[in-house]
């Protein structure tokens, strides 16, 4: 049986069995505590109601109840959030087909036919290559790819 189920065992009335003695006096405290009849007793339904016109009390401001009797909401406030609604949803599509503009603008290739570059013999680099112009496409550049003429 492992430690758990021992203090279970013992928390329940059974005897204390492997149990050395500092585990039996702290289990004794909780046994004692959970004994308490305090612990277990339902509070009042309005306590909620009393500790908040305690507070308001001594804060000096009156009390308002903790729910309202009426949850109806006004036509008018019902209006008012329809309103706001909209034009969160109208701001929203409009901030949508900005991003949209902006990222067509600045993923559309501009058509031009690339950068050309002068190799220069180097050691890695015959020098039968010497004259050679490369073409090098934008895109190709991005991706690490070149391509040669």
């Amino acid at each position: 049986m492992s430690s758990d189920d021992e203090r279970i065992s013992y928390l329940a009335g059974d005897p204390a069995g492997d149990l050395d003695a500092d585990s039996r006096l702290e289990l004794d405290e909780l046994r004692a505590l959970l004994a308490d009849e305090a612990l277990w007793a339902e509070p009042a339904g309005d306590l909620e109601d009393r500790i908040v016109a305690a507070i308001s009390a001594e804060a000096g401001v009156a009390s308002t109840p903790a729910r309202p009797s009426n949850n109806v909401a006004s036509l008018t406030d019902a209006r008012r959030r329809r309103r706001g609604v909209r034009f969160g949803a109208a701001v929203a599509a409009v901030a949508a087909a900005a991003i949209l503009v902006i990222a067509v603008g600045v993923t559309r290739d501009s058509g031009d036919a690339g950068v050309q570059l002068a190799l220069q013999p180097t050691q890695l680099v015959p020098a039968e290559s010497r004259g050679r112009i490369a073409r090098v496409r934008s895109r190709s550049l991005a991706g690490g790819a070149a391509g040669g003429q």
